[in-house]
């Protein structure tokens, strides 16, 4: 356990100096071929707005259901920012994470996601650069592995040639949570990359 502390700190001081924008990231998972990737978060950012067209249509709403109603301030927040939930959100000790996406695909598959930390009710980042469509390279997955004082994330990689039903490798991705002057952030400490089984 104070070893995974000690590396998460040292990465986090290494990692706060080498952040940059999200608009600097790749538009596609390329963003994970980079290990570690550089860190999108920074101490103090703001809750990023929903793009615009993130109200669901009245198709939308009749086949796939109205947005879950926010229960918790992080939700609220979440929801304010123009988001809508999906899922359940998920809670380790004093970290939060909420799941929110803008729309739906034909098949009720979440478009425009993103998956939100944070902190004793701070926001302490974003878990992808960007927001991740279903079936795409760097699509994040279900799936959160707590490990001491990080969590791990699943993302799907997809190559060129690989159906949308299959993609061909995953990347998994260590992200730790820290504090920069008594303001939480979220920052990336590893990423392996595996075919597929």
């Amino acid at each position: 356990m104070g070893t995974i502390r000690a590396f998460i700190a040292a990465a986090l001081a290494a990692l706060i100096l080498d952040a940059g924008p999200a608009a600097a990231q790749s538009s596609s998972g390329r963003w994970l071929d980079r290990n570690p990737p550089r860190n999108w978060n920074h101490p103090g950012m703001r809750l990023p707005r929903a793009p615009r067209h993130a109200r669901p249509t009245p198709r939308e709403l009749r086949l796939c259901g109205k947005p879950r109603a926010p229960r918790r301030a992080e939700e609220r927040a979440v929801v304010r920012a123009g988001w809508q939930l999906m899922g359940k959100a998920r809670r380790v000790g004093d970290v939060t994470i909420i799941d929110a996406k803008t729309a739906n695909d034909g098949m009720c598959r979440p478009n425009g996601y993103q998956l939100f930390a944070f902190v004793g009710g701070r926001f302490a980042g974003t878990i992808s650069p960007r927001i991740m469509n279903a079936r795409t390279d760097g699509a994040a997955g279900g799936r959160i592995q707590w490990i001491g004082g990080a969590f791990r994330v699943e993302f799907f990689r997809y190559r060129r040639r690989d159906p949308l039903c299959c993609p061909s490798r995953k990347s998994v991705l260590t992200l730790g949570v820290g504090s920069v002057a008594g303001r939480p952030v979220l920052f990336p400490v590893g990423v392996r990359t595996t075919q597929m089984k």
